[in-house]
């Protein structure tokens, strides 16, 4: 479902990521974690049908981490 190859990426003159390989096969859960800004979350990725759960202050508590994913695959056209 999603292949990256040799990935570099970085912000503020640094990398984040250098050569990074990831394979994700389809219906696996694969969890990619970082900062605000760091690139995870274009609307294209989302649109790939790839979920995008927020940090832990956008979650709703009273919620199953189940359901918190669920959410976070609806787009707001």
């Amino acid at each position: 479902m999603l292949t990256l190859s040799g990935v570099f990426a970085g912000y503020g003159g640094g990398d984040i990521l250098r050569g990074v390989d990831l394979t994700v096969e389809k219906g696996s859960i694969t969890c990619v974690v970082g900062p605000n800004g760091a690139g995870k979350s274009p609307q294209a990725i989302l649109k790939g049908g790839i979920v995008q759960v927020m940090q832990a202050r956008s979650l709703f508590p009273d919620l199953t981490v189940r359901e918190n994913i669920e959410l976070g695959a609806f787009l707001i056209n």
